[in-house]
């Protein structure tokens, strides 16, 4: 069948192959026979309803890398996932890494990384999603190890492609799904996976939008409704289980009681035998059994528009399974399956319209099937050859990115909102983290009157305002103060909670004592200074609410992702809150809120999509230095269609690559080059040796 599944498909078009038998569990099991054809002869399939979508191995795979990411000393996580098509490592070369040193093949591939090049980029990978799993969500960084590496691309090759990436998609959606809970941890989904793949097989998998170009394998249950151009009705000598009584067994029935076999004469070791209610039992049950076989065939067989296969396997006694499609048929046709070949003739009636009328006209029609037991492999077709009939087309005109499944957060949303362009420096070309990283050399470069690129964001980078008198980092500042309010630590209890982040958190280490104390009494200064403002008795008036929400959603084909600080809930109105410690005048929060307000818009949106019930929205952008002059906007009707705007131009120039210039963002863009002209229309980056970083 499946050769002769081969020829057809290669010039047809859409087929369906379906079980013949009728046990749901047993047509599954079969199932995967035709899945290991597909796969050795290329023909692309989808299983329709197909269960086991948490058996897949592509779900183990990423199963393996949380795994290890939650316990570096897990050695199986770590071996599947260098197997996996993250990795692709061969089983030789995991092999030759265990003679490395170390007690865990963690350690062992920390050692083979310090002396041999292989090894270094799978460990700077895995290390570096290892130092982000405390300060990103589960969703995010799942979506990063997806882009990183080559695994979309190993498994969009296979022949089932679009059921393998449809269930990367689901898993995707599931795992977000999954972290909207609270309080949901990675241990817990990592618990959660493990279950669902050892113990939870009913799951389906992934549902195809475009079934037209492969395969579909389905039940004859799930063909109801549907046509194909042609169907194999697959292994159709199988049989159903029957539902008589057997011996040791009982069956409670409405009408006829409890029924079970019995031994004779307290014969316990002896044959057991049946009642004669127990006959009649059996024989109404074996009657039914064969009517809703009669209508399953009858269905597999009408599913059929142009061409039907009917699969079976022949049996060395030549005779047929009781029960069977096969038998159905040969009892019905009167066919001798071991000619070559049957006719079956018969008077049909036609609707046909003569003129303006209606009217039914019976013909003979006749129709040969052929009987084959052997299928060649000649009759295949070998893609590899060329075939003059085909006429190639070309493409030669550019190729669009039509990439789904992006995740916008606000801090992207806000970034493209001041201007596409320095979108596609910062996320694309990945500039930004270079100039934080080198930020020794800014500071010394800001010291020069010719400032290399544009001096308010440089300082903003620095120092976070160029008034700023601090000599703190403010994003350390930033992250403390964030963490406070996250925590809503009572004011008694800050300097202690101060105290013993100073002891832990690695970047106060090696700091001198001076900028230690300074950073303790601005801390302190900021906290105390909100904590007796109106605003915060304001905010803590409301008994609903949530620190550091946060919140997903899908948006056509892509995702939007935002941690608020604070959410408040009212019975008609939700507010969205943002802390910010920009250290500005009193006189520039009004247009430091506006230059904040894409964010809060983007947060706005989501949560109108999450609560459409809520009519009312606003939005307070509280700046800590001055936290009795929150800056407040209500967000409007336009307001929402002007983001879904802005988000839907965003995602299309991701896709086409198009990033246009916002002239009006370059005195304020650090990609403004000399205070004159960007970066980009200079058509020049400069080149920066070490000797200038340092």
């Amino acid at each position: 069948m499946v050769f002769k599944l081969k020829k057809w498909w290669a010039r047809r078009g859409n087929p369906a192959a379906m079980h013949g038998g009728n046990s749901d569990d047993r047509k599954r099991a079969a199932f995967a026979e035709l899945e290991r054809a597909f796969i050795k002869y290329k023909i692309p399939f989808t299983v329709i309803g197909g269960r086991g979508f948490f058996q897949q191995q592509n779900i183990s795979d990423i199963y393996n890398y949380f795994a290890f990411l939650f316990d570096s000393g897990d050695d199986a996580a770590l071996i599947g996932l260098l197997r996996s098509p993250f990795f692709s490592v061969s089983d030789m070369e995991i092999f030759q890494l265990s003679f490395f040193d170390g007690d865990s093949y963690w350690e062992k591939l920390m050692n083979a990384a310090g002396t041999d090049e292989y090894w270094k980029p799978y460990y700077s990978t895995i290390k570096e999603n290892l130092n982000l799993l405390e300060r990103i969500s589960v969703p995010t960084l799942l979506q990063k190890i997806l882009d990183e590496s080559e695994f979309l691309s190993v498994i969009a090759s296979r022949n089932n492609s679009e059921q393998e990436i449809s269930n990367i998609n689901k898993l995707i959606s599931i795992t977000i799904r999954f972290f909207e809970q609270e309080f949901n941890s990675l241990y817990d989904y990592l618990t959660f996976l493990k279950n669902s793949i050892s113990s939870f097989i009913e799951e389906s998998q992934a549902a195809i939008e475009d079934k037209s170009n492969c395969v579909n394998i389905m039940t004859i249950h799930q063909a109801k409704g549907l046509q194909y151009s042609a169907v194999f009705l697959y292994r159709c000598n199988d049989t159903s289980q029957s539902e008589s009584i057997k011996a040791r067994s009982f069956e409670a029935d409405k009408n006829f009681g409890l029924l079970t076999k019995v031994p004779c004469n307290d014969n316990y070791f002896g044959e057991y035998y049946s009642a004669p209610l127990v006959d009649l039992f059996n024989f109404i049950e074996n009657k039914k059994s064969r009517a809703e076989l009669k209508r399953l065939l009858y269905v597999g067989i009408t599913k059929a528009k142009n061409y039907l296969f009917i699969s079976a396997r022949e049996n060395k006694s030549r005779t047929n399974k009781l029960n069977s499609f096969i038998d159905l048929l040969t009892y019905a046709l009167d066919v001798d399956l071991m000619q070559d070949g049957f006719t079956m003739k018969g008077n049909l009636n036609f609707l046909v319209k003569s003129k303006s009328e209606h009217k039914v006209v019976n013909h003979l029609v006749s129709i040969q099937v052929p009987l084959l037991r052997d299928i060649e492999l000649k009759e295949t077709i070998d893609a590899r050859k060329s075939d003059n009939r085909i006429h190639h087309h070309f493409l030669t005109e550019a190729l669009d990115d039509h990439s789904k499944g992006e995740i916008i957060s606000a801090t992207k949303f806000s970034v493209f909102k001041d201007c596409p362009l320095k979108y596609n420096l910062i996320y694309n070309f990945n500039l930004n983290p270079v100039l934080h990283s080198h930020s020794h050399w800014l500071k010394t470069f800001m010291r020069k009157d010719d400032y290399e690129f544009n001096s308010n964001e440089q300082r903003r980078i620095i120092f976070e305002e160029s008034n700023s008198k601090s000599l703190i980092d403010p994003d350390i500042k930033g992250r403390i103060i964030h963490r406070i309010l996250r925590a809503q630590k009572p004011y008694e209890g800050i300097q202690k909670t101060i105290n013993n982040l100073f002891g832990t958190q690695k970047y106060f280490r090696g700091k001198n004592l001076q900028t230690n104390e300074k950073l303790r009494e601005e801390l302190v200064k900021t906290i105390k200074r909100f904590y007796e403002s109106k605003e915060h008795i304001y905010l803590s008036s409301f008994s609903t609410y949530k620190n550091e929400f946060e919140v997903y959603c899908r948006e056509d084909d892509y995702y939007l992702f935002g941690i608020i600080d604070k959410v408040l809930f009212a019975e008609n109105k939700i507010t969205v809150v943002d802390y910010k410690t920009d250290a500005i005048g009193k006189s520039e929060i009004s247009e430091r809120g506006k230059k904040y307000l894409s964010q809060l818009y983007f947060y706005s949106y989501i949560l109108k999509r999450l609560y459409p019930s809520i009519p009312e929205f606003e939005m307070r952008i509280i700046f800590l230095g001055y936290p009795d002059q929150p800056f407040v906007k209500k967000l409007s009707e336009n307001d929402e269609i002007k983001t879904l705007s802005d988000l839907k131009s965003l995602i299309t120039s991701i896709r086409n690559n198009n990033y246009s210039v916002n002239l009006n963002h370059c005195s304020q863009c650090i990609f403004y080059i000399n205070n004159k002209n960007c970066i980009v229309s200079q058509n020049r980056i400069k080149v920066f040796t070490h000797n200038d970083l340092n």
